[in-house]
């Protein structure tokens, strides 16, 4: 009995944990409050819609919850392609100017107005 109790009051939080609300670190997920915020609009939305149309509170709570999740799930893939998408063509940006610059550093551009006229 005595080991059930210890077991026990290892599974219990203090206070003083790192889970608390007050010392819980924020969330760093990209997306995820104009996905959730989006998502809520959505849901309400069609659960209000539903509710309206068919008067029973409950097919309306079943309908706004179902639409909540999958228009969150679906907002939040949907922004992170486009921030997957956004990071790629940025790279591409870098390299071709690192490309440019080495070119630059190698030899004299065939136009005056790419050389650096404060060099002469």
């Amino acid at each position: 009995m005595a080991s059930a109790r210890a077991a026990c009051a290892c599974v219990v939080a203090s206070p003083h944990s790192h889970a608390s609300w007050p010392r819980m670190q924020r969330l760093q997920t990209p997306c995820l409050k104009e996905s959730f915020a989006q998502g809520a609009m959505m849901g309400a939305t069609v659960g209000a819609i539903r509710f309206v149309r068919s008067k029973y509170i409950v097919s309306a709570l079943k309908w706004g919850t179902a639409t909540f999740m999958l228009s969150t799930m679906a907002a939040l893939e949907f922004c992170r392609y486009n921030r997957q998408a956004s990071e790629s063509r940025l790279d591409k940006t870098v390299a071709a100017m690192n490309e440019y610059n080495r070119a630059k550093a190698g030899k004299q551009l065939p136009y005056p107005h790419d050389r650096d006229v404060t060099s002469k």
